[in-house]
C-alpha cells in the first residue's frame, strides 16, 4: 500500500482546517478534525522501508501536516 496520497488527503484536510481556524469557524473546524480523524484511522501501523527518493517527498508532507496542526493549536488556544 502507498502512504503517500492518503498523507496528501490529511495534508489538504489540515489545510481546510487552518483556514477554518483563521475564520474561527469552529464548527467546520471540528468537521474537518472528524474527517481528519477518519483518514488517519486509514493510515498503516508502520511505513514500509522506502527508497531515499521516495521518502523525501513523503517526510515533507509529514513535516507540513505537524506545522499546520501547530498554526492550528496557536489560533485555538485562548
Amino acid at each position: 500500500m502507498h502512504a503517500e496520497p492518503l498523507y496528501r488527503e490529511l495534508l489538504v484536510c489540515a489545510q481546510r482546517m487552518l483556514a477554518a481556524a483563521r475564520a474561527q469557524d469552529w464548527e467546520a473546524l471540528s468537521a474537518l478534525g472528524e474527517e481528519q480523524r477518519l483518514l488517519a484511522e486509514r493510515l498503516p501501523a508502520g511505513l514500509p522501508t522506502m527508497p531515499t527518493n521516495e521518502s523525501g517527498p513523503l517526510a515533507e508532507t509529514i513535516r507540513e501536516i505537524l506545522a499546520t496542526h501547530e498554526e492550528i493549536a496557536a489560533l485555538a488556544t485562548p
